[in-house]
């Protein structure tokens, strides 16, 4: 039995999710640093009521879990990302 085609789509349905994984390439290090800048952008987005927003917020923090960074070195990132305090 053959496949029937009733209509194709003219909209590019994946160009957000290639768009972010371009913007937020996590298997470099400037993509997590990227990610971990715009922490306070997904965590509005999330607010909001986006979805997606959540579901990275939540990644992000399972992946800080699993990297094995020390006690200090997770103090640091809460600092200056989380609660975006820098050295003067």
């Amino acid at each position: 039995m053959e496949a029937v085609v009733i209509g194709k789509v003219k909209i590019d349905l994946h160009r957000k999710d290639r768009e972010f994984e371009a913007a937020y390439a996590l298997d470099n290090a400037d993509g997590v640093k990227t990610l971990l800048s715009d922490y306070p952008k997904f965590v509005s987005r999330k607010r909001l009521g986006e979805y997606e927003a959540a579901e990275v917020l939540i990644d992000l923090h399972n992946a800080l879990e699993l990297a094995g960074l020390t006690d200090r070195q997770c103090e640091a990132i809460r600092l200056v990302y989380f609660e975006d305090l820098t050295q003067v």
